[in-house]
């Protein structure tokens, strides 16, 4: 019987963290255009950084363009939109020096990726983590704002265009549309959804205030001041670690209990004599503390992280694998994924999009570290290297890192790699797509 050979996956290691790599060499920026200045202002460093990720191991290095945009250089630096549409084309052109120099030192060949990243980062008020300005703008409008800074891309011949970090599918049809229009070939990400600090903090206060009335109502009531006020810090510790609306409503209900409970022990012991007035307290206080237990152990009451995202849903809210099927039928969409996403839900995502008919083309996911202190989803945290050969197994073949990784995490995802037997690098002479 003749047993069939299954042919090793051919794997594409992506870069990380741009901005964060740039960070680690003291440029803490904040500027209109985020690191894209260092382009102007610390070329140099912008350079070292690709080329890190190449000698890392890097075969696609993302150029530091994502919140670059000809109006902003022209704003901040008070050049022509001449002079601010060759700052993208540097970017560009730094990533290839880097990659030149470290393909001398390592014998591979590496592949530039000009990164396009959405409208609402070049807005300065987080606008790109949830989309929300595709409900003023129209597809139409959206392309008109990405074609001139896409085609100045493209003018300095890049590999590949890398439009990340896209919120809603709204933007990401408008990026498929220019794609069409310039002939040109991409990968596009989605960012998954996100459910913010503020709001989980909103709630929580919320949530505190309410407990704190029912608990000064309580001590009205029954005179059990010295109770009440144990079981208000009980209400307050439990619910700051709460980040679910629907955590912390259990969790006052259960501390309405708790009141009522601690009342009714208080009254009993106040009807046994005055006498025993101050064992009646300390037996309270030793039963709210085991309250208190109880609340610390329940599985409803486990602290959430401060922000985290959903595996199925875009940050605009478009369902994911609607949101995939649309732009991966372009011909000029070489590559379709996520990024800037917790490691927690990269299972959930791959599970939920992996039998998509996605026309042989690979499946991309760049997450966040776990020490990302915008996304601490983990309750077990775990380094990507750690799973990327599961998640190659899964469908994701073309695999990177986002916030807060570097091109150490990137060197250990390639190490990794270069351990599992089913799959296999770029050939030297083969191209990215």
């Amino acid at each position: 019987m003749n047993s069939a050979v299954i042919q090793p996956k051919r794997v594409v290691i992506l870069d990380g963290g741009t901005g964060t790599s740039l960070a680690n060499l003291g440029h803490a920026v904040e500027d209109l255009t985020w690191c894209s200045c260092l382009i102007k202002t610390h070329p140099n460093d912008v350079k070292k950084v690709h080329k890190d990720y190449f000698l890392a191991g890097a075969d696609v290095v993302v150029t530091a363009t994502y919140q670059a945009f000809v109006d902003g250089f022209v704003k901040q630096f008070g050049v022509s939109k001449e002079e601010a549409s060759e700052f993208l084309k540097k970017g560009v052109e730094l990533a290839k020096e880097a990659r030149d120099e470290a393909e001398i030192e390592t014998g591979r060949h590496g592949f530039v990726a000009a990164s396009v990243g959405a409208y609402g980062a070049t807005l300065c008020d987080r606008s790109e983590y949830t989309g929300v300005y595709v409900d003023n703008m129209s597809i139409e409008e959206l392309s008109e704002w990405h074609m001139p800074r896409m085609k100045t891309l493209c003018e300095a011949r890049p590999d590949i265009l890398a439009c990340e970090t896209i919120p809603a599918l709204a933007e990401a049809m408008a990026l498929v549309s220019c794609l069409e229009k310039l002939q040109e070939k991409a990968w596009l990400t989605f960012q998954l959804k996100l459910v913010e600090v503020v709001a989980a903090a909103a709630a929580i206060v919320v949530a505190v205030l309410v407990a704190v009335v029912a608990a000064i109502i309580a001590a009205v009531v029954a005179a059990a001041a010295v109770e009440v006020v144990v079981v208000l810090v009980i209400v307050v510790v439990v619910t700051v670690v709460a980040a679910e609306v629907v955590v912390v409503l259990v969790v006052i209900v259960l501390a309405a209990v708790a009141v009522v409970v601690v009342v009714l022990v208080n009254s009993s012991s106040s009807s046994s004599g005055s006498s025993n007035s101050s064992s009646g307290i300390t037996s309270s206080i030793c039963k709210t503390h085991s309250m208190k237990n109880h609340f610390t152990l329940s599985p409803w009451v486990k602290p959430d992280p401060p922000c985290k995202r959903d595996a199925k849903t875009t940050a605009y809210g478009d369902d994911v694998r609607v949101a995939l099927q649309a732009i991966v039928s372009c011909p000029f969409v070489v590559a379709v994924g996520a990024n800037c996403f917790s490691l927690a839900v990269v299972d959930d995502f791959l599970s939920y999009v992996q039998d998509l008919p996605l026309f042989g083309k690979p499946l991309i996911i760049k997450p966040n570290a776990e020490k990302s202190e915008h996304d601490k989803s983990l309750t077990k945290p775990f380094k990507i290297h750690e799973r990327v050969a599961d998640w190659a197994a899964a469908g994701a073949c073309w695999i990177g890192g986002c916030c807060s990784t570097d091109s150490t995490d990137i060197g250990q995802i390639r190490q990794a790699m270069e351990k599992d037997p089913h799959s296999r690098f770029i050939a030297k002479g083969e191209t990215l797509v």
